[in-house]
C-alpha cells in the first residue's frame, strides 16, 4: 500500500526555491533542503529523486507561476503599450532589483548552471519559448493598430536581450536607476 503524502508539495518547493535563490544550486545541499523544509531525506528522495529533481520541480513551478503572471499583464484590457510597459516594469525593475530573491531565478540559473545541465537548460528555454511569442504577438497587434512602428520579432529579441543584460549589469553595479532607465529607453523606442 502506497503511503500518502503528508506535506504540501507547493510549500516544500517554495521553501526549496528560496534556498536555491539565496545560495544557488551548487551551494545548496540536500541537508540544507531538509533543514529548510523539515522533511526527512527519504521523503525528499521518494518525491523528487535527488537534488536535481527537486530543482527541476522548483524551476517548473516557478516557470508556471511566472508565465501566468506575465500572461495576465500582457492580456489585460486597455492600452497594449501600457501592458508591455507593465511587463517590463515587472521583469526589469521588480524582479531584477528584488534583493530578497537576488533577481530572476531563471536568468540566474541560465547564467550560472544551465550549460552544465541540459535538462535544466531545456526547461528554461521552454519557458522563454512560451513567453517570447506572447510579447511578440502583442507587439504585432500594437503595430497593426498604429501604436508602434517596430518590427515585432526584432524588438521582442531586443527586449529579451536587454532583460538578460540588465540582470548582469544590476548584479555587477546594483544601480536601480539603470533598470528604470532601460525601461524608459525601451518604451521610448517602442512609441517612436
Amino acid at each position: 500500500m502506497a503511503r500518502t503524502i503528508e506535506y504540501n508539495p507547493e510549500v516544500v518547493l517554495t521553501q526549496a526555491m528560496h534556498l536555491f535563490w539565496e545560495k544557488g544550486y551548487e551551494s545548496t545541499s540536500i541537508q540544507d533542503i531538509v533543514k529548510a523544509t523539515g522533511l526527512k531525506p527519504g521523503s525528499l528522495y521518494a518525491a523528487y529523486g535527488n537534488k536535481e529533481g527537486i530543482f527541476n520541480a522548483v524551476i517548473a513551478m516557478y516557470s508556471t507561476n511566472s508565465l501566468e503572471k506575465v500572461e495576465d499583464i500582457l492580456n489585460a484590457q486597455g492600452n497594449k503599450l501600457k501592458n508591455i510597459e507593465n511587463f517590463l516594469n515587472l521583469v526589469i525593475i521588480d524582479v531584477i532589483s528584488n534583493t530578497d530573491h537576488h533577481g530572476c531565478l531563471l536568468v540566474k540559473t541560465l547564467l550560472v548552471i544551465s550549460h552544465k545541465d541540459k535538462k535544466i537548460q531545456e526547461q528554461i528555454v521552454t519557458f522563454y519559448k512560451q513567453l517570447q511569442p506572447l510579447v511578440e504577438k502583442l507587439l504585432e497587434t500594437s503595430k497593426k493598430e498604429g501604436l508602434t512602428t517596430v518590427d515585432a520579432a526584432e524588438y521582442t529579441s531586443f527586449i529579451f536581450s536587454t532583460i538578460y543584460g540588465t540582470h548582469a549589469h544590476f548584479k555587477t553595479f546594483g544601480e536601480k536607476n539603470i533598470l528604470q532607465q532601460n525601461v524608459s529607453i525601451l518604451m521610448r523606442n517602442l512609441k517612436s
